[in-house]
């Protein structure tokens, strides 16, 4: 009797045995609930943007026969010369000792760069993809110029990369055709540029001079009134540690946040609008590479999608073994120079700091994103002629000629709880900071702005 009760109870473990084997090989598991859970990416806030599409000139002029022409918001038909000509093919680079500065070189069709900075060589080879081993005999680039030259009995093409601080001209063979280039020069001077004037703002010495080009007639642009929409603070608590589960919170008696995992640390800042990012690093024990500093820049943008708008390369500072890069926002191909908040510049501008190492430890941005297409546009504003404009820096006792380092006109934002504003105004570079300039028929008294020149 116990033997057949052993028995039973063998053959009934060793069938459950094959039933479970059988159970486990055959097991479906319920993918339903998993399938239906949308997966949200968190990674990245914005675009990513190559090198080429975040610098652009601050001027593009077209030179006819004695004449100069610039775009009044030098977005598309600027954009469209900058983008093909810089995708022209350069050779045969040389430099010129004796070559005369731009201002002397003799040509009747020309076309102009005018950057807002020096461009490193380095920058400069990587957007015309060329070998880094190549020799440019120069280090920084200020503006390029495209002019049609004769060459014994024929006509050609070159391009003179200027560097104002060096006093060095670098010359190049295109292969432009001559017949195209004059086509695209006259056919938008007179239809899309409006005509301007050489200004002189610096003299290098030696003929070198950093020129502008100022309008003969005013000019009239809109205002215009854009959505602000928040970005979310999450997003940059996801990309900005290492390991978001270990940041703790911080709310500030002045309604200011702060994040922190104990060593990088995220601010958030005028009332929402402003993020500052800290990432000590000991530089001084890490060796650094040789890896361009606007690289590292884009590479960190780029990592989480940073570029929200349109962002373009504005400048580029050096303290020390310290380095900071610049990018400005522009809206309908203009540059935002100021607000209504004193002297609060990162509502419209990115700003990355790189120390001794190789990373970014500072990184200070605008957390709102501005609607492509303003909801509203109000009437035009009229800008003074560059004549109007010098006559009244000119007649303005505190102002020191020495101090200005360039003019430009563009945006001034007025913020607006969850809407900008957007005014054109004449600025200057004065002493290291862009100025609103204000001209007695310019100055609309409930809009008055109240940094700048007064």
């Amino acid at each position: 009797m116990v033997e057949h009760i052993k028995t039973t109870t063998l053959w009934f473990l060793i069938l459950l045995s094959v039933f479970l084997t059988y159970q486990i090989w055959t097991f479906q598991p319920e993918y339903a609930i998993l399938k239906s859970t949308e997966y949200i990416d968190n990674t990245q806030i914005g675009l990513e943007k190559k090198l080429h599409e975040v610098i652009k000139p601050k001027q593009v002029i077209l030179h006819e026969e004695g004449k100069s022409f610039a775009s009044i918001d030098n977005s598309v038909f600027a954009q469209r010369f900058y983008e093909e000509y810089f995708g022209t093919p350069l050779e045969k680079f040389m430099i010129r000792p004796n070559l005369s500065p731009f201002h002397r070189i003799n040509s009747d069709y020309k076309i102009e760069f005018i950057f807002p900075t020096s461009i490193p060589s380095e920058i400069f080879k990587d957007i015309y993809q060329m070998n880094h081993s190549d020799q440019l005999f120069i280090s920084k680039i200020d503006r390029m110029v495209f002019a049609l030259e004769k060459e014994r009995d024929k006509e050609i093409v070159r391009v003179k990369l200027i560097s104002n601080d060096e006093r060095v001209i670098v010359e190049a063979n295109t292969n432009i055709p001559v017949s195209r280039f004059i086509e695209d020069i006259a056919l938008n001077s007179t239809n899309v540029f409006y005509e301007v004037f050489p200004f002189d703002i610096i003299d290098f010495g030696n003929g070198y001079r950093k020129t502008t080009y100022l309008p003969i007639e005013a000019m009239y642009l809109n205002s215009a009134t854009y959505i602000a929409k928040p970005l979310p603070t999450d997003h940059f608590r996801q990309v900005l540690f290492s390991d978001p589960n270990f940041v703790k919170h911080y709310l500030q008696s002045n309604g200011e946040e702060s994040f922190t995992d104990g060593n990088r640390m995220v601010n958030i800042l005028q009332g929402g609008n402003i993020l500052r990012y800290i990432n000590p690093t000991f530089g001084d024990l890490v060796e650094r590479n040789n890896k361009h500093v606007i690289f590292s820049a884009l590479d960190f943008l780029n990592g989480h999608g940073g570029f929200t708008s349109s962002f373009y390369f504005d400048s580029l500072k050096t303290f020390g073994t310290s380095e900071e890069v610049t990018f400005r926002l522009f809206i309908g191909g203009l540059p935002v120079y100021s607000t209504n908040i004193f002297e609060v510049n990162n509502l419209f501008e990115i700003t990355l700091h790189r120390g001794n190492g190789n990373q970014i430890e500072q990184y200070v941005r605008p957390m709102f994103i501005m609607d492509e297409e303003p909801i509203n546009i109000s009437k035009s504003t009229r800008l003074p002629s560059g004549k109007e404009l010098i006559e009244a820096l000119e007649n303005k006792e505190e102002f020191e000629r020495s101090l200005l380092t360039d003019i430009n006109y563009g945006f001034t934002m007025i913020m607006r709880q969850s809407f900008v504003v957007l005014e054109p105004r004449w600025f200057i570079q004065y002493n290291g900071n862009w100025q609103v300039v204000h001209i007695a028929e310019e100055v609309d008294d409930s809009e008055a702005i109240t940094n700048g020149l007064e």
